[in-house]
């Protein structure tokens, strides 16, 4: 039997994976989190970083919202690096 795996997607050097949660609310709503390696960080199945959830009405719409905050943020992570402003 094969092991299932989390399709893994890049943005700036960060490797990361949505997931979509159908949460049984009413009225119906879809969540969709992301989980991701910060650049640097062998990909071996721990290590996982968790980056937050939303929340829409469809998966898709769900899913598009924390990806965008997620590369927004990323954004933010390499404009504080650049600008020698990092935590």
């Amino acid at each position: 039997m094969r092991e299932r795996a989390a399709a893994l997607l890049e943005h700036e050097g960060f490797r990361y994976t949505v997931a979509i949660i159908a949460n049984g609310a009413v009225p119906t709503t879809v969540e969709a989190e992301i989980w991701y390696y910060p650049p640097g960080v062998e990909a071996r199945g721990d290590g996982w970083k968790y980056f937050g959830r939303w929340t829409a009405a469809e998966a898709a719409a769900a899913r598009e919202l924390v990806v965008h905050g997620f590369k927004a943020w990323v954004e933010e992570q390499r404009e504080a690096d650049a600008e020698g402003t990092a935590p």
